[in-house]
């Protein structure tokens, strides 16, 4: 299988033919830097930008226009003074992300709007597979999630590990956004690449109410994964405090002996991206389904590590796509220009 890393030069050549921006350059103007001025919030700076004759269409160096730092921003002025000054609403950056996927993550709900009013693409696709609903349960922005899927998201789109927005839900422990997927008709034991119910994501991480939310809804305690494991035996995977693991386990076994909790057992507390909209819009963001089990330790410690800048990676990642034809990848979240973390678990051999 393998990774298809797309560099910002090589996405710069062929955007050129299809509309989408093509311009690496001009991201300064009257002495003012389009992208800084954005993340900044400074609207005068932006405005004074484009009337001294600056483009719509520069993008930074991870292939990103100014609408897509707009729509992380939370900005709401900025963002539709570059909306109704004609930004293309369907641009993708370098993960082939458009605008729509960056408001979804930051929990930007008015520019979630506003981008399905100007036609963009509800359940459009990174190069991972990944869709705006994705990166609104990753994020666990409920009332993202809630508008996306009233506009027709699908709820069973599997990302490229075959991870559903359930599956990231549970990963980064939002019960209230995991009721409104199931309620919604998402599969409650669906199973990704390396056939981890989102009940099993939901341990790794070791999140208890998003396990307790999924216990109470059907999910299966005994679902083992492709290396044979069961939930309970991955709760300290990511080294969680041992009274998690402790409710964890117990809550697991008694599950499997047939006391499942109910549904007045769980405390649904807002998702950590309710929590935190906009106080950040460059946070990092929680690992996702795919980890190789018996790789904890070098996974944890790349999860910490700063990501360096992609222009520096290109040889190494254009490489990985070469040897990944003979073994089996591991990644664990793509990684976007906000946070510039580690993609997640590193390539392990079988």
């Amino acid at each position: 299988m393998s990774f298809c890393y797309d560099p910002p030069s090589r996405k710069l050549a062929r955007n050129a033919a299809d509309g989408q921006p093509t311009s690496s350059g001009g991201r300064s103007c009257a002495g003012i830097d389009i992208f800084d001025a954005i993340r900044d919030q400074v609207r005068k700076d932006v405005i004074t930008f484009f009337s001294s004759g600056g483009q719509m269409d520069v993008v930074d160096a991870y292939n990103q226009t100014p609408l897509h730092v707009a729509a992380a921003s939370g900005n709401e002025s900025i963002f539709l003074f570059l909306v109704n000054r004609g930004a293309n609403t369907k641009a993708q950056d370098a993960e082939s992300e458009t605008p729509m996927h960056k408001a979804a993550a930051s929990g930007f709900i008015e520019a979630v709007r506003v981008l399905a009013k100007d036609g963009a693409e509800i359940d459009a696709q990174s190069s991972k597979k990944v869709t705006p609903l994705h990166r609104a349960c990753q994020s666990g922005h409920l009332e993202v999630a809630r508008f996306l899927i009233s506009k027709g998201a699908d709820i069973h789109m599997p990302d490229k590990f075959l991870s559903t927005p359930l599956h990231w839900a549970a990963y980064s422990g939002c019960p209230s956004v995991a009721k409104l997927l199931v309620g919604a008709g998402a599969a409650v034991n669906a199973r990704c690449r390396r056939q981890q119910t989102p009940l099993f994501c939901a341990c790794i991480a070791g999140h208890v109410e998003a396990a307790r939310y999924l216990l109470a809804a059907g999910a299966d305690p005994s679902a083992r994964s492709s290396a044979g494991a069961l939930p309970e035996d991955r709760v300290d995977y990511l080294r969680v405090a041992p009274a998690q693991v402790v409710a964890l386990q117990q809550m697991l076994r008694a599950a499997r002996a047939g006391n499942r909790p109910g549904l007045e057992d769980v405390q649904f507390q807002p998702g950590p991206g309710e929590a935190r909209a906009f106080s950040s819009p460059f946070q990092r963001r929680p690992l996702l389904p795919g980890l190789s089990e018996d790789e904890g330790e070098e996974d944890r410690a790349a999860a910490d590590a700063e990501k360096e800048p992609r222009e520096e990676k290109e040889e190494d990642d254009l490489k990985k796509e070469e040897d990944e034809e003979d073994g089996e990848e591991v990644f664990v979240t793509p990684i976007t220009a906000e946070d510039r973390t580690p993609a997640g678990g590193k390539q392990r051999r079988s």
